[in-house]
């Protein structure tokens, strides 16, 4: 999966390979012993034992569905924590990352996955992405050139005539 990455620099992201390898629920993960591997979230708490114990970096994905009242301490100490969006129109990713970072002080960096589009930045950025997936909806560039005109100050951005 690509992705773009917020970084330090002046131009503020890049684009990047992700490290993440995806298993799914039922997946074996043994021939994968030292691959960087995301798990669901469902998958951590069912096992939480094996992947604590685990020495090859890991995380989860939080989908849609997840309860994230009371976040496991261990969670917490991820570097990287995933998002998932399964669809455009599904929103509770942005609670998700809101939860994260303003109710358990969540440090990390969060990587907004599955159907993300250029409109969908900005409010991503706010609610405490790091970094996103390029899905295939719009290309890299068009993805980097929305990211650099957010970071433009709001009376310099241009808008469609329809929105003034």
């Amino acid at each position: 999966m690509q992705l773009l990455r917020r970084t330090d620099s002046a131009t503020g992201y890049q684009a990047e390979e992700s490290v993440w390898t995806l298993l799914g629920d039922e997946e074996e993960f043994s021939n994968r012993a030292e691959s960087a591997i995301a798990i669901s979230y469902t998958r951590y708490l069912a096992e939480p034992e094996l992947w604590n114990a685990r020495s090859a970096p890991w995380t989860v994905v939080i989908d849609p569905t997840a309860e994230l009242l009371d976040v496991i301490p261990e969670l917490l100490a991820r570097e990287e924590i995933l998002v998932a969006f399964p669809a455009y129109t599904d929103g509770r990713g942005y609670s998700h990352a809101a939860t994260l970072r303003q109710h358990h002080g969540y440090k990390g960096g969060l990587i907004a996955i599955g159907d993300i589009r250029r409109d969908q930045l900005d409010f991503m950025r706010h609610s405490g992405f790091t970094a996103f997936e390029v899905t295939g909806n719009d290309s890299v560039a068009d993805m980097l050139t929305s990211l650099g005109e957010l970071e433009m100050p709001a009376d310099h951005r241009l808008y469609s005539g329809a929105a003034l």
